[in-house]
Protein backbone atom coordinates (compact mmCIF):
# COMPACT_ATOMS: atom_id res chain seq x y z
CA UNK A 1 0.00 0.00 0.00
CA UNK A 2 1.53 3.52 -1.11
CA UNK A 3 0.77 6.71 0.76
CA UNK A 4 0.96 9.90 -0.46
CA UNK A 5 3.38 12.38 0.66
CA UNK A 6 2.55 15.64 2.44
CA UNK A 7 4.64 18.84 1.96
CA UNK A 8 5.19 20.17 5.61
CA UNK A 9 2.22 22.92 5.18
CA UNK A 10 0.43 20.67 3.92
CA UNK A 11 1.11 18.28 6.85
CA UNK A 12 0.85 21.78 9.17
CA UNK A 13 -3.02 21.52 8.04
CA UNK A 14 -3.83 18.35 8.74
CA UNK A 15 -2.11 18.41 12.30
CA UNK A 16 -4.29 21.71 13.25
CA UNK A 17 -7.83 19.96 11.72
CA UNK A 18 -6.97 16.99 13.75
CA UNK A 19 -5.77 19.46 17.22
CA UNK A 20 -9.61 21.37 16.85
CA UNK A 21 -11.00 18.12 16.51
CA UNK A 22 -9.40 16.12 19.30
CA UNK A 23 -10.20 19.29 21.80
CA UNK A 24 -13.44 19.60 21.02
CA UNK A 25 -14.59 15.81 21.47
CA UNK A 26 -11.98 16.33 24.78
CA UNK A 27 -14.32 19.03 25.89
CA UNK A 28 -17.74 18.06 25.15
CA UNK A 29 -16.35 14.25 27.05
CA UNK A 30 -15.11 16.73 30.02
CA UNK A 31 -18.52 18.13 30.04
CA UNK A 32 -20.56 15.23 29.96
CA UNK A 33 -18.58 13.75 32.68
CA UNK A 34 -19.26 16.77 34.80
CA UNK A 35 -22.69 16.95 33.91
CA UNK A 36 -22.80 13.17 34.85
CA UNK A 37 -21.60 13.66 38.30
CA UNK A 38 -23.61 17.14 39.58
CA UNK A 39 -26.63 15.01 38.06
CA UNK A 40 -26.05 12.49 40.75
CA UNK A 41 -25.57 15.05 43.38
CA UNK A 42 -28.66 17.38 42.56
CA UNK A 43 -30.44 13.69 42.40
CA UNK A 44 -34.28 14.98 41.71
CA UNK A 45 -34.43 17.92 44.01
CA UNK A 46 -34.70 20.63 41.67
CA UNK A 47 -32.84 23.19 42.90
CA UNK A 48 -31.12 24.56 40.20
CA UNK A 49 -27.41 23.70 39.85
CA UNK A 50 -24.66 26.39 39.65
CA UNK A 51 -21.75 26.16 36.82
CA UNK A 52 -19.10 28.83 37.45
CA UNK A 53 -17.26 28.85 34.41
CA UNK A 54 -13.58 30.57 34.01
CA UNK A 55 -11.60 31.54 30.51
CA UNK A 56 -10.10 29.23 28.39
CA UNK A 57 -10.84 25.70 27.51
CA UNK A 58 -11.73 24.73 31.27
CA UNK A 59 -14.41 27.87 31.06
CA UNK A 60 -15.60 25.72 27.77
CA UNK A 61 -16.02 22.59 29.67
CA UNK A 62 -18.27 24.24 31.90
CA UNK A 63 -20.57 25.32 29.37
CA UNK A 64 -20.71 21.99 28.17
CA UNK A 65 -21.69 20.72 31.08
CA UNK A 66 -24.30 23.23 31.61
CA UNK A 67 -26.04 22.26 28.39
CA UNK A 68 -25.64 18.56 28.91
CA UNK A 69 -27.41 18.95 31.91
CA UNK A 70 -30.51 21.03 30.28
CA UNK A 71 -30.96 18.45 28.85
CA UNK A 72 -31.90 16.56 31.44
CA UNK A 73 -34.36 19.43 32.36
CA UNK A 74 -32.44 20.88 35.40
CA UNK A 75 -32.66 24.08 35.90
CA UNK A 76 -29.16 25.67 35.38
CA UNK A 77 -27.57 28.71 36.47
CA UNK A 78 -23.98 29.60 34.57
CA UNK A 79 -21.62 32.30 35.68
CA UNK A 80 -18.53 32.97 34.22
CA UNK A 81 -15.61 33.75 36.52
CA UNK A 82 -13.05 36.67 35.79
CA UNK A 83 -9.28 37.25 37.43
CA UNK A 84 -7.62 40.27 37.27
CA UNK A 85 -4.57 40.81 39.04
CA UNK A 86 -4.99 37.84 40.43
CA UNK A 87 -8.18 39.06 42.52
CA UNK A 88 -11.13 36.36 41.06
CA UNK A 89 -14.34 38.37 39.83
CA UNK A 90 -17.86 36.59 40.13
CA UNK A 91 -19.66 37.25 36.89
CA UNK A 92 -22.43 39.22 38.58
CA UNK A 93 -20.57 40.96 40.97
CA UNK A 94 -17.89 42.69 38.38
CA UNK A 95 -20.53 44.75 36.42
CA UNK A 96 -21.32 46.11 39.71
CA UNK A 97 -17.80 46.61 40.62
CA UNK A 98 -17.58 48.33 36.90
CA UNK A 99 -19.89 50.92 37.63
CA UNK A 100 -22.29 49.42 35.28
CA UNK A 101 -25.86 47.95 36.82
CA UNK A 102 -28.67 46.30 34.80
Amino acid sequence: MRFPLLEPRELARVEERARSTIAQSLMLRAGRATAEVARRMAQDSGAAILVVSGPGNNGGDGWCAAAALRETFHRVVVTRMLIVHGAVFHGVILPRLLGQTG
